[in-house]
């Protein structure tokens, strides 16, 4: 039989039973309350660690991205500055050029125009767009304004500049009024 609060009972084992009841709801909800506070800790402890858990994946989407920076992107503007390899000075040598790096390969495309070559002596030499080469590599292009002649810009491994000639290494390419147009692409160390 449960005791009915609210009742009057008189009989005093009826009175004992219904306390003995309460007691024993009391001691439930007390364990109850004990297993939520468990369970209110585990949970507390799976949003920390979903918390940790997210922002490791934002680090590792970041992380995506930047390898893979350069599939959508656009070419940036490069502008080199050639040098006479033999010495002297140019007067009049503008370059112009893009490039695009997806991870450590570089794509590259640049005009050389060689108004007045001036004191300029040897072979053109122009800076590679980004870092180093990691391994010797060749690009090809034309002159475009006057002969039209197959040009070459070889790079060294670990050099961060290459030297422009012919094709066939036996016609000099430093003239005025020649324009200079290569592309290419390498592996940056």
């Amino acid at each position: 039989m449960v005791y009915a609060p609210g009742t009057l009972e008189t009989d005093p084992k009826k009175q004992n039973m219904a306390l003995q009841q309460q007691a024993s709801s009391i001691k439930n909800n007390t364990s109850d309350i004990a297993t939520n506070t468990a369970d209110i800790a585990t949970n507390t402890a799976n949003i920390a660690t979903n918390t940790t858990n997210i922002a490791t994946n934002t680090s590792n989407i970041s992380t995506l991205q930047t390898k893979t920076n350069g599939y959508e992107a656009a070419w940036s503007s490069w502008t080199p500055t050639p040098t006479p390899s033999g010495g002297g000075s140019f007067t009049t040598v503008t370059a112009s050029g893009s490039y695009l790096q997806i991870g450590k390969l570089v794509h590259f495309r640049v005009v050389v125009t060689l108004t007045n070559i001036g004191t300029g002596a040897g072979k053109v030499q122009l800076p590679l767009p980004v870092g180093t080469a990691k391994g010797s590599f060749v690009a090809s292009g034309a002159e475009i304004a006057a002969v039209g002649k197959a040009i070459t810009y070889t790079v060294s491994t670990g050099a961060s500049s290459g030297t422009i000639q012919a094709y066939d290494n036996a016609t000099n390419m430093m003239v005025n009024s020649y324009q200079l147009n290569l592309t290419g692409l390498y592996e940056a160390s």
